[in-house]
């Protein structure tokens, strides 16, 4: 009643003025970070594409002619296509995703510590789990990908021997059995790619699991202390920890 009868003055025009300034000057610096950021990691991930190709290049050329007899020509096109490709497309993308999902994920955890102390109690066993997860997760995705990339050197090799051999695989009537080779080869890449979006679903429920469970955990304490707790900490606590869910399991998958 006492606000009701005496409401707080408006800000004069050099109070607006200073704190439109201020917010103005904080997207700014937000915009010269970004662009900052993103130039030098495209500039590192340039660089390092460039010296490994290099080095690839020169070792490649350096070989002896014994190595190229025993080694399928696919194999050798698929360090230098898809490798390189990871090297100037993916990674820059994917550390440009971890990133800020790091700093979303630890900016949610402090938000909800500060707002109800007893989240801590929960939050260190479940980074545990986090932590175990994270880890069976990156060991079998990097075995899969490594077979992935395995099966997908045949598909190099049988393409490049066919571009080369064409006339003599028209002459002889071979193309249905070159096609069905073809097809072959690439089903066997899908069954190795395919376990990896398996993999990506197992690791999407438990992490959603945990996720859940901390808006649960922050949810139930923010309730036992209603009387202490001041009702816009506890709002803005609980708003962060349920959009911790797709930032969790995207941030994983991005490491």
């Amino acid at each position: 009643e006492a606000e009701a009868k005496n409401p707080p003055e408006p800000l004069t025009p050099s109070e607006n003025t200073k704190y439109v300034s201020i917010y103005g000057g904080l997207g700014l610096a937000q915009a010269a970070f970004v662009m900052f950021r993103t130039l030098a990691l495209y500039w590192g991930c340039i660089r390092a594409s460039r010296i490994l190709h290099f080095n690839l290049l020169q070792n490649v050329i350096k070989l002896p002619m014994k190595f190229f007899d025993t080694t399928p020509l696919g194999r050798i096109i698929n360090r230098f296509a898809k490798d390189i490709a990871t090297v100037d497309d993916v990674l820059p993308r994917s550390f440009g995703f971890w990133l800020p999902g790091l700093f979303d994920v630890l900016s949610t955890i402090i938000i909800c510590t500060y707002a109800t102390p007893w989240f801590i109690a929960v939050i260190i066993p479940l980074l545990g789990i986090y932590f175990w997860l994270q880890r069976y997760f990156i060991s079998t995705s990097r075995q899969l990908k490594r077979l992935e990339s395995v099966s997908r050197s045949p598909i190099y090799n049988n393409f490049s021997e066919t571009i080369g051999g064409v006339s003599t695989i028209r002459a002889f009537d071979k193309v249905s059995n070159f096609c069905r080779m073809n097809e072959g080869l690439v089903d066997t890449n899908m069954e190795c790619y395919y376990p990896n979006i398996s993999s990506n679903r197992w690791l999407a429920i438990r992490l959603e699991f945990i996720a859940n469970f901390i808006v649960l955990a922050e949810s139930v304490f923010a309730t036992y202390a209603r009387d202490t707790l001041n009702p816009a900490v506890v709002g803005l606590a609980i708003s962060y920890a349920m959009s911790i869910t797709q930032t969790l399991n995207w941030w994983v998958r991005q490491t």
